[in-house]
């Protein structure tokens, strides 16, 4: 079994989580949350939207990074993309940190 320390990663997410944008990191945020004991960061401090889809996207990493016994984290969220989490009742199923 790895150490979750070994399996570390930080995703640097940037413009709009929207329609157009989520499929072009499902592939490999699915693959990096689905690893066993994987800390999954994803740096969302340059995020200037989220729509439903990104919503769809955040909760799906959770809920395959729970399963994995992982950890997903989300950094620096942007006010807007704050309210949004916070509009969707989300904010208290996702660790968020700020540095």
């Amino acid at each position: 079994m790895n150490d979750a320390s070994e399996t570390k990663t930080l995703y640097t997410l940037s413009g709009e989580l929207d329609l157009q944008s989520v499929p072009r990191w499902d592939e490999e945020l699915d693959a990096a949350c689905s690893r066993r004991g994987a800390v999954v960061q994803l740096d969302l401090s340059d995020v200037s939207f989220i729509d439903s889809t990104g919503l769809r996207m955040l909760v799906r990493l959770r809920r395959l990074s729970e399963a994995a016994a992982g950890t997903l984290i989300l950094l620096d969220p942007p006010a807007q993309a704050l309210s949004v989490l916070e509009m969707a009742g989300l904010t208290d199923h996702f660790r968020i940190d700020t540095t």
